[in-house]
């Protein structure tokens, strides 16, 4: 929770109402591009659980790849589509500041990229890892966050996303670490969406 809202909370303090309210708007929009990953979570968590279960390696990598691409794939049409609408919300909002919108769905897509690790370490008895992984984005944020003073809508967003992909990136390192999962989803393992 810490973490989905840190830079709604504390850019509130530094954000005047007007700016974190166009600003909460926009992260709205992107977290639209992340709702594949609700699906996938679904869909994955059967399979990786049951993999972990009967202790197999390849079916857990198969299943993490699966999520993965639910994810990924649908996520990158929501992303486009939120691109080529934004000529019609510059009509609707002439002062929206695209390269904040721009910022926050970059920092959706590399979520959705690495998605399937907190589904993994979660289901797999690694949730300290999650943990972990989370509060380093806390922290990484309130560390951007001193590097972006004075705060404005694009360095709070730059923040933002740059604690989430933290906190992202270093999951998968520790589950790949920890359990030999590559969690994230690459275009050379395609052939397991594929196959399933």
């Amino acid at each position: 929770m810490g973490l989905a809202q840190v830079d709604i909370i504390l850019g509130g303090q530094f954000l005047t109402p007007e700016q974190i309210g166009v600003y909460a708007l926009l992260r709205r929009l992107a977290n639209l591009v992340a709702l594949p990953l609700s699906v996938a979570t679904w869909v994955s968590a059967g399979p990786i659980s049951a993999a972990y279960a009967a202790r197999d390696t390849a079916a857990l990598q198969s299943a993490s790849d699966t999520g993965a691409w639910i994810a990924l794939l649908p996520g990158l049409g929501l992303a486009a589509l939120c691109l080529l609408a934004l000529p019609v919300l510059e009509i609707w909002m002439p002062d929206l500041p695209v390269p904040v919108l721009l910022v926050l769905l970059g920092g959706t897509l590399v979520q959705l990229a690495f998605a399937q690790g907190m589904s993994v370490a979660t289901l797999t008895g690694q949730g300290h890892l999650a943990a972990g992984a989370r509060l380093a984005g806390v922290l990484g944020y309130l560390g951007a966050v001193m590097v972006f003073t004075p705060l404005d809508p694009l360095g709070n967003a730059l923040a933002y996303a740059l604690a989430t992909s933290l906190c992202a990136g270093l999951l998968w390192l520790w589950v790949w670490r920890s359990m030999g999962i590559d969690t994230l989803a690459r275009p050379m393992r395609r052939r397991a969406w594929r196959m399933s």
